[in-house]
């Protein structure tokens, strides 16, 4: 209901910036039926999702992807609310 958002859990939508070119990357961190990839919606159960709980702004991070990993910083944790 009300995510702890001074680190990614569960029901937080988190801002990733990537270091190498300073893209921007919005994730949220739901259940695990919820995962909608192309709207940027993760299952907690995903590497994606396993690497980014627990972790707090300013925090630069391994992200998973296909093509290996990158380094990002979290920039922004905040509470999803379901529209």
């Amino acid at each position: 209901a009300n995510p702890d958002t001074t680190q990614v859990a569960i029901g937080t939508i988190v801002t990733l910036k990537e270091l190498t070119d300073g893209r921007i990357d919005v994730y949220t961190i739901l259940g695990a039926w919820d995962g909608d990839p192309e709207k940027g919606i993760v299952s907690y159960q995903s590497a994606l999702a396993q690497a980014l709980i627990s972790h707090k702004v300013g925090e630069q991070i391994n992200v998973p992807t296909e093509h290996g990993d990158r380094v990002a910083e979290i920039v922004k944790i905040e509470a999803y609310r379901k529209v």
